[in-house]
């Protein structure tokens, strides 16, 4: 059978972007850093493969709770993150 791509998309902060689309973690903290790799291990165990390839920030606001809440409880202005999974 064969596998499906599918595009999600996600609230999550907007200044992670970098991190998302390049890999570059240097201006977070190591706690944002933790709280993306926890994140994303979820979404591969979830789906498999896992890919950003977008980041939209219009009409987002600054939220109190986003998609990464559980890993990273603060507020945030946010940006919709545009993510390609195949399902296992």
């Amino acid at each position: 059978m064969a596998k499906k791509t599918e595009t999600i998309l996600f609230e999550l902060p907007s200044y992670w972007a970098c991190a998302f689309m390049y890999g570059d973690v240097d201006h977070l903290s190591s706690e944002e850093q933790s709280a993306i790799e926890l994140f994303m291990e979820d979404l591969w165990a979830r789906f498999g493969s896992v890919h950003c390839v977008g980041v939209f920030e219009h009409g987002c606001d600054f939220k109190r709770y986003h998609d990464a809440s559980n890993y990273f409880p603060y507020a945030s202005n946010v940006a919709h993150y545009q993510f390609e999974v195949t399902r296992r």
